[in-house]
């Protein structure tokens, strides 16, 4: 696996707020946690939704999924604010 000097530090950010989209979620994160560049961190981030902050949580304890995901609700504004407009 590639390391070191060379290669570039990565962090991903992967957002999520429902439930309806389980699977494709969990094949996501499979796929970041695959790559031949793996990032230093990997972080989840559910926006306002318990349900699927609980269910991730009973997911990892279950399975033991989910290693090096840091996973994290978001406690600012619901969504995410629409890019800054150059002026």
């Amino acid at each position: 696996m590639p390391g070191g000097a060379d290669w570039p530090s990565v962090s991903v950010v992967i957002c999520c707020f429902t439930e309806a989209r389980w699977e494709l979620l969990l094949h996501g994160l499979a796929s970041v946690q695959s790559q031949t560049l793996r990032p230093e961190q990997l972080v989840l981030v559910v926006d306002h939704n318990e349900d699927l902050y609980r269910r991730l949580g009973v997911y990892r304890r279950l399975t033991g999924a989910l290693l090096g995901v840091e996973v994290v609700e978001n406690s600012g504004p619901r969504g995410f604010p629409a890019p800054a407009t150059p002026e």
